[in-house]
């Protein structure tokens, strides 16, 4: 069976199959949420890497607004969406001017 011939739902459906086999029975605590955000980090990270790690560009491609991508994406701690984010906020607070600068001057 080529996996690459598999439908998307079908390659997940035997690649879980072999993950619940080598759980062997043991329990795992919140199993389902812990898939669930597997899947979400999986596809957080493909789309940061095929936008060359731009947060608008990813959340565009997977047609998210932007803040809810960033969001997720530092709460499930994926690489590259921190660095990235952290260049953002730098380079919004050296835009912002300094807080003389937007005052009028006022003569005496």
């Amino acid at each position: 069976m080529d996996p690459l011939k598999l439908p998307l739902e079908e390659l997940m459906y035997v690649r879980l199959g072999r993950f619940f086999d080598q759980l062997n029975g043991r329990g795992v605590p919140d199993l389902y949420r812990v898939l669930l955000e597997q899947v979400d980090r999986a596809v957080l990270r493909q789309a940061l890497e095929r936008s060359d790690g731009q947060l608008g560009a990813a959340a565009r491609f997977l047609g998210v607004d932007r803040n809810t991508f960033a969001r997720k994406a530092r709460r499930l701690k994926v690489e590259g969406a921190l660095e990235s984010d952290a260049v953002t906020l730098r380079q919004k607070s050296e835009r912002r001017p300094s807080s003389e600068a937007g005052k009028p001057k006022v003569e005496s």
